[in-house]
C-alpha cells in the first residue's frame, strides 16, 4: 500500500517532468522561430544584394553611353566564361583607353539580362554611343576580336600572336575554307569553283575565311600549311588541299565522304 509520503513524491515527480516537457516544446519553437528569422534575413539581404547590384549595373551602363563597350555577361559556374575570362582580362589591358569592358554577372542583373536578351552565358554584346552593334555568344575569341576590329575600328591583332590567331581561324569551323571573297560572293574562279564543289558535296553549312582581308593571315597560313596558293580546305583543323584537290576529290565522290 502506497504511503502518504510517496503519493506526494509521485506528483512532485510527475510535475517536474511535466515541466521539463512544455520548457522543451517551448525552446523549440524559440528555435524553429529564431531559425525562420535568420532565413527571413538572409533571403532580404540577398534579394537587396541582387537588386543593389542590378541598380548598380543600370547606372553603369548609363554612365558609360557614350563611346565603345563591350558587355560581358557571365556566371561563376560556367567554366566556358572562366576561359573566357582570360580573353576579356587581355582585351581591357590592351584596349582601356578606347574600349570600356563591363562585367555583367547575368544571374544577379536580370534587368540588365533581360534587357540585352540574354539566353546563355558568355554573352558580348558591342556597343557604340549606347548602341548595339555586335553581339557574340559563347566561347569565341576570333569571333570577338573581329567584331572588336570592325565595330570599335581598333586593331585587334596585338592581343593574340599570329600562330595562335591561325590555329583558332583554322579549328573555328569543323569545315573551313580560307578563300578569296565569301561564298555568295567569291572573288576570284578558283574560290568560286571550291564553293560549288563543297555545295554540291552535301556541305552547306561551313565556315570561311576572306584572306583578302587580312594580308597578315593570307601570307602567314600560307607558310603555316607549306600550301602556296589559295583556297584552301581544312577539316577539322587539318589541311585537305587547294582547289585542284578539292575538285578531283568532288570528282571521285571522297569529297562527300570526308566532309
Amino acid at each position: 500500500m502506497m504511503t502518504l509520503k510517496h503519493s506526494h513524491m509521485r506528483r512532485r515527480l510527475i510535475y517536474k517532468i511535466s515541466v521539463c516537457i512544455c520548457i522543451s516544446r517551448i525552446s523549440y519553437n524559440i528555435l524553429l522561430y529564431i531559425q525562420y528569422v535568420i532565413t527571413y534575413v538572409n533571403y532580404n539581404t540577398i534579394m537587396s544584394r541582387i537588386i543593389d547590384d542590378d541598380n548598380d549595373n543600370e547606372s553603369m551602363l548609363l554612365k558609360q553611353q557614350q563611346g565603345n563597350v563591350l558587355m560581358y555577361f557571365w556566371a561563376p559556374w560556367s567554366d566556358v566564361c572562366k576561359e573566357l575570362d582570360v580573353v576579356i582580362d587581355a582585351i581591357e589591358m590592351e584596349y582601356k583607353d578606347s574600349v570600356r569592358i563591363a562585367r555583367i554577372e547575368a544571374e544577379k542583373s536580370l534587368k540588365l539580362s533581360a534587357r540585352f536578351g540574354v539566353e546563355a552565358v558568355p554573352l558580348c554584346v558591342l556597343l557604340v554611343d549606347g548602341v548595339v552593334k555586335e553581339r557574340v555568344q559563347g566561347m569565341d575569341p576570333i569571333e570577338l576580336q573581329e567584331k572588336m576590329g570592325r565595330v570599335f575600328s581598333v586593331d585587334t591583332k596585338g592581343t593574340m600572336s599570329l600562330e595562335e590567331r591561325l590555329d583558332g581561324l583554322v579549328g573555328k569551323e569543323r569545315v573551313m575554307l580560307f578563300m578569296k571573297g565569301s561564298p555568295d560572293a567569291p572573288k576570284c574562279g578558283f574560290s568560286q569553283k571550291a564553293v560549288q564543289a563543297l555545295r554540291e558535296s552535301g556541305c552547306h553549312d561551313f565556315g570561311y575565311f576572306d584572306i583578302l582581308e587580312d594580308q597578315e593571315v593570307r601570307q602567314g597560313l600560307k607558310e603555316k600549311s607549306k600550301w602556296p596558293t589559295y583556297p584552301q580546305l581544312y577539316v577539322n583543323g587539318e589541311l585537305l588541299g587547294g582547289c585542284d584537290i578539292i575538285l578531283e576529290m568532288h570528282q571521285d565522290g571522297s569529297l562527300k565522304d570526308e566532309l
